[in-house]
């Protein structure tokens, strides 16, 4: 269910979008106990403009539900009286009125468990009386909440976009013991899918949505329809050429100048990794020229920091690559791959691995043409007590490449 794009009266004194009266309840999302199979999904509510999203007396109950991308000119949710349930739910992106809160409560008890709440600058509770309870939690502040809220990134997808899934390195992933009959997420996909997450053992992911499969780790790998996701210093998309996708999807180009036999930095990203292993870095590429004087190339490099940061370029720098993806000018994939080792003495939640793609210059006048698609990291595991239990099918949809 969708809650979207409305307005609650914009006077001196806007109310809630959903607002409930003492002596009610407000469920949204399924009960474990009362749908433990039902395939629908919770409740997405989003882009609304109001004094708070939720407000009132009522006893309300939210479960794998998102609150992302609304507008309040006072808290999010701001509630008296009686009992609130947050479970298995994300709030983020919100525009929150300057000095309110994600939650303020009145005289509640309060229970928050295994949601994300990550609205940074802003306090995640504020509460007079009542009681809190908070367990398996992602917070951007955990005063006042307990041991059960943790401080970390949690590395959505694309949040600027709305996209609050998890990346393949969130450590959000597998963080929760897994829950039998509570089996769908906001989106009505299955719940504890174990994802080699190591930090905490368990299947399940923290928040409204469950990531279904390590892939894709490089995120728009193909470049369809933009470059979102990547940092660009140079280049642009075309719509004409690509390896990788359906017909038209496109690629990332660089044609230009520079200092003969130079390169040029084209784009970065950084991926964040779920688990030691043995990583695999390739793609698609093509170049200009056709004599080798004339001759320019895409190639990656790679950059491995055991211990980053969520900027990618801090940390000390682990071990580091060059990788050619095509000498030609038509579309081609090297024949093995870069390969990464991580091993689990250097591994943390932190590591990480930079993907630039570069362009080479040819060595006459420096011009460059060099085309990049189809760009994928995937992890064959190192065996070992992590993955003892759970490698017997090697199952190809969890990302896993197989030998």
């Amino acid at each position: 269910g969708r809650i979207t794009n409305n307005t609650a009266n914009t006077d001196t004194n806007p109310g809630a979008v959903i607002h409930g009266e003492s002596g009610t309840t407000l469920q949204f999302g399924y009960l474990p106990a009362a749908a433990p199979s039902d395939p629908r999904g919770g409740v997405v509510i989003q882009n609304n403009t109001a004094g708070s999203v939720f407000g009132g007396a009522a006893t309300t109950q939210i479960y794998r539900s998102i609150i992302g991308n609304n507008t309040t000119s006072s808290d999010v949710i701001k509630l008296s009286g009686n009992p609130f349930h947050l479970v298995d739910s994300t709030i983020v992106g919100n525009a929150i009125g300057g000095g309110s809160a994600i939650l303020r409560m009145v005289d509640s008890a309060v229970t928050v468990q295994r949601s994300i709440l990550w609205q940074p600058g802003r306090t995640v509770l504020s509460r007079s009386g009542g009681s809190v309870a908070v367990e398996r939690s992602v917070v951007n502040e955990n005063g006042g909440l307990g041991v059960g809220a943790s401080v970390f990134d949690p590395r959505f997808v694309d949040p600027a976009r709305g996209d609050y899934g998890l990346r393949a390195g969130s450590r959000a992933i597998d963080y929760a013991l897994a829950l039998p009959g509570n089996e769908r997420d906001a989106y009505g996909q299955p719940r504890d899918k174990d994802l080699l997450n190591p930090d905490e053992g368990s299947p399940r992911d923290i928040g409204a949505l469950e990531r279904q499969s390590l892939q894709p780790m490089v995120l728009n790998g193909d470049f369809d329809t933009d470059l979102r996701l990547w940092w660009v210093w140079a280049g642009d998309r075309d719509a004409d050429q690509n390896a990788s996708g359906g017909a038209n999807s496109g690629s990332l180009r660089h044609v230009g100048t520079a200092t003969s036999g130079s390169s040029v930095t084209v784009a970065k990203q950084c991926v964040f990794l779920p688990g030691p292993g043995s990583y695999r870095l390739t793609g698609w590429g093509r170049g200009s020229g056709v004599t080798l004087p004339l001759r320019s190339y895409p190639f990656l490099v790679w950059t491995y920091r055991s211990n980053g940061s969520e900027s990618c370029d801090a940390g000390t720098v682990t071990a580091t690559g060059q990788f050619t993806l095509a000498g030609g000018t038509s579309w081609a994939q090297p024949a093995s791959p870069a390969i990464i080792d991580v091993p689990a003495q250097s591994f943390g939640p932190n590591s990480s691995i930079e993907i630039t793609l570069m362009a080479a210059a040819n060595s006459l006048n420096g011009a460059v043409g060099a085309w990049f698609d189809g760009i994928t990291l995937e992890i064959e595991p190192q065996g070992g007590e992590l993955f003892s239990d759970d490698f017997e099918g090697c199952p190809p949809a969890r990302g896993i490449v197989c030998r």
